[in-house]
Parts: C-alpha cells; sequence; structure tokens
C-alpha cells in the first residue's frame, strides 16, 4: 500500500474541529459568512462541516477540501408545530454528529447557533473527552424574554459560550446569571481588504446604508418608524440591503407599509453581492 503524500499526513495529524452551522437559505446570512471566514482560514485546526443544505457556500469549502456533511433537518420549524418531524432530526443528529467525532477523531464542537447546539449536544456528550462551544450573535433587550429559561440551559451545558463583544457578555449575564468565565468574546470578522471606509462629499446625496435580511431581530421597523424620517429631514436616504421579499414576508410587508410615506428617501435595494457607489 502506498503512503499518504506529506501534506495529506500533516493535515490530518491537525486536531479537528466539527462546526454546525444551519442554513436557512437566505442569501445575506451574516452568521454563515463569518463562521465561513473562520473556517476558510483555520490553520491550527483541521475543519469538518455539519450542515442541513447544499448551498454555494457548502461548493466554495468543498472547493478548499474542507469534509462537508449534509444533514436535512425540520426542527426550525418547532417541536410544538412539527413534533415528529423534530424529533424525528433530533435522532438523525445524533446519530450522524456521533459518527463524525468517532470517523473523524473530533472533540471539539462548535455550534454556530441554538438549535445547532440542541441538535449535536447529546451526541457530544455521548463521547468521552468531547467538548461543545455555542456561538452567540445576539441579544435580548431590557425586556425579559420567556425563553431565558432556554438561554440558562444552554449556556449550562456548554463547555464555552462565544459572543461578539465584552458588552454582549454583560447584557447576557445580567439575564441569565453565570460564571462569567465560561464566556469569550471574538469581535466579528471582517475582511479590512473589501470594508474600506470612504469619505463622502458633503455635496452628493447623504446615504445610510443598513444591511441585513428583514427580520424582527434586525430591527428594521424600528428603524423606519423612529429613525428614517429624521434623516429625511436632514436631506440623508436610508437604504436598505439584504434579503427583502415582502410577498412571502409579513416583517418586510409592514416595513414597505411603513416606508411608503417617505417615498424616495428610503430604498430597498434586495440582496445583492456587489453593492452600488
Amino acid at each position: 500500500m502506498s503512503a499518504a503524500p506529506q501534506g495529506e499526513l500533516l493535515d490530518q495529524a491537525r486536531p479537528a474541529v466539527l462546526f454546525v452551522a444551519l442554513q436557512t437559505g437566505a442569501m445575506a446570512n451574516g452568521g454563515i459568512a463569518s463562521i465561513g471566514e473562520v473556517i476558510a482560514n483555520l490553520r491550527q485546526f483541521r475543519p469538518v462541516v455539519l450542515t442541513n443544505m447544499e448551498s454555494p457556500v457548502t461548493a466554495s469549502w468543498r472547493a478548499l477540501g474542507i469534509p462537508v456533511h449534509i444533514c436535512p433537518e425540520q426542527a426550525s420549524q418547532g417541536i410544538r408545530n412539527a413534533p415528529l418531524a423534530s424529533l424525528r432530526t433530533y435522532a438523525r443528529y445524533f446519530v450522524t454528529v456521533r459518527r463524525i467525532l468517532v470517523r473523524e477523531g473530533v472533540r471539539i464542537v462548535h455550534a454556530n447557533d441554538p438549535l445547532a447546539f440542541q441538535l449535536a449536544l447529546a451526541a457530544v456528550r455521548s463521547v468521552a473527552g468531547a467538548k461543545i462551544v455555542l456561538n452567540i450573535r445576539g441579544t435580548f433587550g431590557e425586556g425579559l424574554d420567556p425563553t431565558i429559561r432556554k438561554y440558562k440551559f444552554l449556556f449550562d451545558s456548554a463547555d464555552r459560550v462565544l459572543m461578539l463583544s465584552q458588552d454582549m457578555i454583560a447584557r447576557w449575564i445580567s439575564l441569565v446569571p453565570l460564571n462569567k468565565n465560561k464566556f469569550i468574546y471574538t469581535y466579528s470578522i471582517v475582511d479590512s481588504n473589501k470594508f474600506l471606509a470612504t469619505k463622502v462629499s458633503i455635496h452628493g446625496r447623504r446615504t445610510v446604508l443598513i444591511s441585513g435580511i428583514a427580520s424582527k431581530n434586525k430591527g428594521q421597523l424600528y428603524f423606519l418608524q423612529n429613525i428614517a424620517p429624521i434623516l429625511a429631514k436632514c436631506g440623508i436616504r436610508a437604504v436598505f440591503c439584504g434579503d427583502f421579499d415582502p410577498t412571502e414576508n409579513a416583517y418586510a410587508a409592514e416595513c414597505l407599509r411603513v416606508a411608503e410615506p417617505l417615498g424616495g428617501w428610503v430604498e430597498f435595494l434586495g440582496y445583492s453581492k456587489d453593492m452600488p457607489n
């Protein structure tokens, strides 16, 4: 039997990390984009990916030689709305995650959102020495959300919790009192070569860009109701970039309705790979 190439042997010698990263199908998915930067640029660890659907993102990972496993899921519908489908998803992920941990020798699992964490947790705990990290990219407002108990369980169950800033950690700990040493902040991953600040002429039409998929968590409706009218009075246009489908998304439809009185001072570009100047 011929020996494996030296580069392959060195690659296999690196400890593996399993990234459980669920995709929504939305083109503007900041969570997948940011974790994709981490996956593509790991050097000390060998990435392995488990996700729920094929997409251009999975194709790009495979092109880099990264193993990508696909395991469909229906648990995002919620166990109350789809109990049998959710239970089947949990069983499917238990088998799949455990098999990857054993075959690939993975002992670190990175869950890119709470659902990914819940789907992977039981399998991780069934393998000796395996650890799981939870990535959290958002927080609640001042009103105590009824799902706080769920997050207490998630934080208690995680070996480490990654967040985007010290401020975010402080906000979460104020809601879910836990040992702050379990939390680590990373800040967002931004390619400074692609996102350069540029000066805008005061004689041109000033513009504020709001990026992200239209959803309640992003707060576009609040912006349209409370900030966009003030900007318009100051001669500043508000431009929204990100998945925006008012025919299918009730939140997007409400944003469109609220924006109508502002006329050309508000524009919805939808998803765009190449932003206009």
